[in-house]
């Protein structure tokens, strides 16, 4: 998209994009997926429902500290 929006605004293409992904909310090996709703933070989502998405990936995902 980078390299169309460059040609229309009569700059040169750039010749390398950097980009970095958001980590997966399911860890290194996990991967985020629209079919996994646990694993995405859609923009549908409410603030309440990301916070919990959020605190349960990178906290153990228990429900009190007992279980963690």
């Amino acid at each position: 998209m980078t390299r169309d929006v460059a040609k229309k605004l009569k700059y040169e293409k750039p010749a390398c994009i950097h980009s970095k992904f958001f980590p997966s909310l399911k860890g290194k090996e996990g991967k985020m997926s629209a079919s996994v709703g646990d694993s995405t933070i859609f923009l549908s989502d409410t603030l309440k429902n990301i916070q919990k998405k959020i605190n349960k990936s990178f906290s153990g995902g228990r429900e009190n500290i007992e279980e963690h």
